[in-house]
Formats: C-alpha cells, structure tokens, sequence
C-alpha cells in the first residue's frame, strides 16, 4: 500500500503537503492545500517527486519510474538522460535494430557512463 510522510510534496488536484495520516485509517491523509487543511483519500493523492528514476536497456527502451515530477525531477530526468543517450554510439544502434529489433526486456544496455558501466582501475 502506498503511504506518504509528513511534509511531502504532492498532488490533490492542486500542489498540496501531507500533515498527517488520519489516525488508525491509512487510507486517509489531512493535506494542506492553499492554506487550508482538507482530509483527502489515497486514491486522490500523486506524490511528487524532486528525483527521476528511470532505466534504460539496450535497444535504448526508456522505462521511467517516476510517477509525476517536480521541475526539479523533470530537470533531474533531463541530465539522466543527456548522460545516458550519449553513451549510445551509431554501432549501438545498428546492434540494437539486428539484436533487439522489437525491443528487449533485458536490464544490459551499452551505456558507458560509469555508474552503469563501472571500469577496474588502471593497472588491472
């Protein structure tokens, strides 16, 4: 189940901040919405988040886990995705379309970023 903390940033509608969950029910959270402070259901609320989450697979197939983003995400995603697309080189590409022709649903991908593709040290 879903369950959001206190002060988050999130969605009702309009931009609000979780108060509090609605004691003994976690299906209900008090939000500050413009000042005023309404008990909402879960079902109404979308957290948002400040950081993109995402990955990226061979065939260069973007699956982004992030629900909905601040401005900060969205640019947060922007430079994920600088990074990433410009380790795909045209042999990736060629390799992907011969591969991979209708997408894959493997995690390897050719990213060559070194959070994705760590490289021994020098000297081994």
């Amino acid at each position: 189940m879903r369950s959001f903390r206190k002060g988050q940033s999130v969605r009702v509608e309009r931009n609000a901040t979780i108060i509090e969950q609605v004691e003994g029910n976690p299906y209900w959270y008090v939000v500050e919405v413009e000042g005023k402070q309404e008990t909402v259901n879960l079902g109404r609320i979308s957290a948002v988040s400040d950081e993109a989450r995402a990955t990226i697979d061979i065939d260069g197939s973007l699956l982004i886990l992030s629900n909905r983003l601040s401005l900060a995400g969205a640019k947060d995603l922007i430079d994920w995705l600088q990074c990433h697309v410009s380790g795909f080189d045209d042999s990736a590409y060629e390799q992907t379309r011969e591969y991979a022709p209708n997408g894959s649903n493997y995690h390897d991908h050719l990213c060559s970023c070194p959070g994705c593709n760590p490289q021994p040290p020098d000297g081994h």
